[in-house]
């Protein structure tokens, strides 16, 4: 991110248009400084409702997924994890992005992570300093994870657009980076059956309240003057009735597990 701006002529297409929204929030005032133009935040979004475990609701067989970039130490102690016990680690293999059928990929991505009880989430490049400095972005990652209703394990960016998108209690689990204790901490985790469905049900329901696509969208035609559309308001509808179905369904697992705790 750092060299890109470096190179000032890369963002000079950027002046033939009337406004700019970027997921780059410490790099809006040098793009505006360099094409004039009007220039927003917009953080990353989520497909809610593909991601949303309701109303299937499947099996969280899941143990631990990760995509994208990870920790190398939090990697091998879930490796060694489920050598030697019944532990699931799903993580990709993918090398410089290329997929057969980006569909396909998307969708087996959203079947794993709304069957899976952890997620691991760094900040954006977080293990490429010489290449970002010291600027920290919030990563897409802690929106698929949240909309999917996982427990994200990991470390957020230190910034204002963290606390902004995800200021619930437990929307990220600290996870250090060089993390030797993985089998002790989740161990301690699936313990406190209460705070998982809590968090799975925040992260689920604020997800989809506030950080499906049809929300940055609104952003966008708001900032331009423009109306939004009957398809919003009905996929704002269908986004709330998934979200009671989650409260709901929350409300009888709590009260369930309230019930044979006094038996």
């Amino acid at each position: 991110m750092k060299n890109y701006f470096e190179q000032e002529k890369q963002l000079l297409p950027l002046k033939n248009f009337d406004c700019i929204f970027m997921n780059l929030s410490l790099s809006i005032e040098a793009v505006a400084n360099t094409t004039q133009k009007p220039c927003y935040y917009l953080p990353p979004g989520t497909d809610a409702v593909n991601f949303c475990p309701y109303p299937l609701l499947p099996q969280r067989s899941v143990n631990v997924c990760s995509f994208g970039r990870r920790p190398l130490s939090v990697h091998k102690e879930l490796l060694k994890l489920e050598e030697q016990e019944d532990f699931l680690y799903m993580y990709d293999t993918l090398q410089y992005l290329f997929v057969d059928n980006y569909e396909s990929h998307r969708a087996l991505y959203q079947r794993v992570i709304k069957r899976s009880k952890y997620f691991i989430a760094y900040g954006a490049k977080f293990d490429s300093k010489s290449e970002v400095g010291a600027q920290e972005e919030l990563n897409i990652r802690f929106f698929e994870g949240a909309a999917g209703g996982a427990v994200i394990l990991g470390k957020p960016p230190k910034n204002v657009t963290f606390t902004q998108n995800f200021d619930w209690k437990d929307a990220v689990i600290d996870l250090s980076a060089d993390a030797t204790n993985i089998r002790e901490f989740i161990a301690d985790l699936n313990a406190q059956t209460e705070r998982l469905e809590e968090i799975r049900k925040n992260n689920v329901v604020t997800s989809l309240l506030r950080h499906d696509w049809v929300y940055r969208w609104e952003q966008i035609l708001d900032k331009v003057g423009l109306s939004h559309t009957p398809k919003m308001a009905q996929r704002h509808a269908y986004l709330r009735s998934l979200a009671d179905m989650a409260l709901q369904k929350s409300s009888k697992a709590s009260a369930l597990f309230v019930n044979s705790t006094n038996e």
